[in-house]
């Protein structure tokens, strides 16, 4: 298993300001979008649906609070 922490001032120095961004400092992440959708793939395990309802197979957390829905990322 391989886990990546970043604190404030990595992803400060490094100019990360959306999820999206993360793919330069997360190996195996790649943050797609898919109609305008942002679709997170970690490793080759990610979800095309982006229909309301379609839960994501990545779970996206932002500042805590679960993001079900791939639409409202």
């Amino acid at each position: 298993m391989a886990v990546t922490a970043l604190g404030g001032d990595a992803l400060q120095s490094a100019d990360v300001s959306t999820v999206r961004t993360l793919t330069q400092l997360v190996p195996g992440f790649v943050g797609s979008r898919n109609m305008g959708v942002f679709q997170p793939v970690v490793r080759g395990v990610g979800s095309t649906g982006i229909s309301i309802g379609d839960e994501p197979n990545i779970a996206t957390y932002i500042d805590g609070v679960y993001q079900p829905e791939s639409a409202a990322n």
